[in-house]
């Protein structure tokens, strides 16, 4: 409740766009391919754009992370018809199994710890990216299957701007 929300207009391509960069230079070491499945024309909105940035980059990290060599990371964004936008974040990798994915929002839950220290990383990326979303008065989940990769589910409210 107390982090200034300096809102700016921002254009869903655009910052798409930015955020498809940084995670293709996240993945090249892995030669992932990142991509934006396109969702129809640009959506003009208001946010704290940094914040939402933040909570973009880390689910996408996220997906960097956990996907296999050459794999496939995509976002897409698009209205839900509730005065909301929808971001999804998919990759193909290991998966959370079903009884963990209520936890991984909780600060510092790891999926698996052993796996994480050589990831890196403290278990604090998607407790912010909850609480990014929460600032624009949205919600984040997660969905997966263990073997087939996870979707991330960012939604935020146009009402914010």
């Amino acid at each position: 409740g107390g982090l200034p929300t300096n809102r700016t207009r921002v254009v869903t391509s655009e910052f798409l766009k930015s955020a498809m960069e940084k995670a293709e230079q996240l993945g090249r070491p892995k030669r992932l391919r990142v991509q934006i499945f396109d969702t129809g024309a640009p959506i003009s909105f208001s946010a704290a754009e940094n914040y939402l940035a933040l909570a973009l980059g880390n689910l996408l990290s996220n997906a960097v992370k956990h996907s296999p060599e050459g794999g496939l990371v995509s976002i897409t964004c698009k209205p839900t018809g509730k005065d909301e936008l929808l971001f999804t974040v998919a990759d193909q990798g290991e998966g959370i199994p079903q009884v963990l994915l209520e936890k991984i929002f909780d600060p510092f839950f790891r999926v698996d710890s052993a796996r994480n220290r050589v990831a890196g990383g403290v278990g604090i990326g998607l407790s912010l990216a909850r609480a990014m979303a929460a600032l624009h008065g949205g919600a984040i989940k997660a969905e997966s299957s263990p073997g087939k990769g996870s979707q991330f589910h960012l939604t935020i409210s146009q009402a914010f701007s």
